[in-house]
């Protein structure tokens, strides 16, 4: 009950919840991993890929159609569907332009299955971050605007946090460092 009042008033800054023992008031604090535990970005600007275990294609294309793909976006994706027998499944090269055209609610449904297999490493270990708005995400960061720019498209929601995936496309495009 707590957890679905905060979440109805996750816009606000200092959050509270009354109930019969007192008021539970919380401050988000935004805490990075030790760069110990950071791995390692290979920027080889390797294709994008997505691998789907277990899927036949017609399953496929019922998925795409429940992520609200345009017409053109689910014929161009399923046209490039090749089988996977390590994955006992599907795979894909989604072409730059379908995976740049993606609306933010396609890219987080289709984002959240494929981050929930480890054959699609950068969408399992996409970047994230719990708050409302980009401008949050990158605040106190010395980040130039033209790369926050480049990386907004690309950013989608799951419940309560923000999610970037595409690096592999973004970075090659980022030219000002701060």
């Amino acid at each position: 009950m707590i957890v679905a009042e905060l979440a109805a008033n996750e816009g606000q800054k200092d959050q509270a919840v009354r109930a019969s023992w007192g008021c539970l008031e919380y401050v988000p604090i935004v805490i990075s991993p030790p760069l110990d535990f950071v791995g390692d970005i290979s920027v080889a600007g390797s294709p994008p890929e997505w691998r789907f275990p277990n899927t036949t294609e017609a399953e496929l294309a019922g998925f795409f159609h429940e992520a609200g793909l345009t017409n053109a976006e689910k014929d161009t994706l399923l046209r490039a569907v090749r089988h996977d027998s390590e994955a006992t499944g599907l795979r894909l090269l989604p072409e730059p332009d379908v995976v740049r055209s993606l609306s933010s609610t396609a890219r987080a449904h289709i984002y959240h299955r494929l981050g929930c297999s480890p054959l699609n490493p950068v969408h399992n270990n996409a970047f994230r971050f719990t708050g409302t708005t980009l401008e949050q995400w990158f605040d106190d960061a010395d980040v130039a605007t033209k790369t926050i720019e480049l990386v907004a498209p690309y950013v989608y929601r799951n419940g309560s946090m923000l999610f970037f995936a595409d690096w592999d496309l973004v970075f090659p495009e980022v030219t000002d460092t701060g």
